[in-house]
């Protein structure tokens, strides 16, 4: 072989090299360690949500694989309260109802996710649906204050909505 093949062959082998410590290298770092760069790159701005967004997915897949149902939880719950944020209501819902049928959360935090769950319906205004899960709420506390003002705020929105109706059929 010549001296132009034998640069090449060392050339080829080097860059082969590269790219295997670099893959390796990537695959080591767990879906807790991808989490947290991600959370820092947002806090910093580094990211913005739709990138975020965009690594929580390609998380989510990753994490599945895993079988780690507390990471799946985690990855589910940051990328359900970003989905949230950019109003993709169903998509966060489904994250979040995920996370509390996983039953990985302690009570503090799986009651957050029940609010955000309570704030997804208002907001989507399905009423009925957070109806039940106040009722929920109140029916393991009825001593929750904060369930009871949440129910008030279901019945506000529906009030309000009827009242949208009745003034528009007397408009016309």
């Amino acid at each position: 072989m010549n001296r132009g093949g034998w640069i090449l062959l060392i050339g080829s082998a080097v860059l082969a090299g590269v790219v295997a410590a670099m893959a390796t290298r990537e695959r080591a770092r767990s879906p807790e360690e991808d989490l947290r760069a991600i959370g820092d790159r947002m806090r910093r701005g580094r990211i913005d949500r739709e990138e975020a967004l965009s690594e929580l997915d390609h998380l989510v897949d990753r994490t599945l694989e895993s079988g780690d149902y507390g990471i799946v939880g985690r990855v589910r719950l940051a990328r359900g309260r970003i989905l949230m944020d950019i109003d993709a209501l169903d998509r966060a819902r489904e994250d979040f109802q995920l996370v509390l049928g996983l039953g990985v959360l302690p009570p503090k935090e799986a009651r957050e996710v029940e609010d955000d769950l309570i704030d997804l319906d208002l907001r989507a205004g399905k009423f009925a649906q957070g109806l039940e899960r106040v009722k929920a709420l109140i029916d393991r506390d009825p001593n929750d204050a904060t369930a009871w003002a949440r129910k008030g705020e279901m019945h506000r929105g529906m009030a309000e909505r009827a009242l949208g109706q009745a003034r528009e059929i007397i408009a016309n």
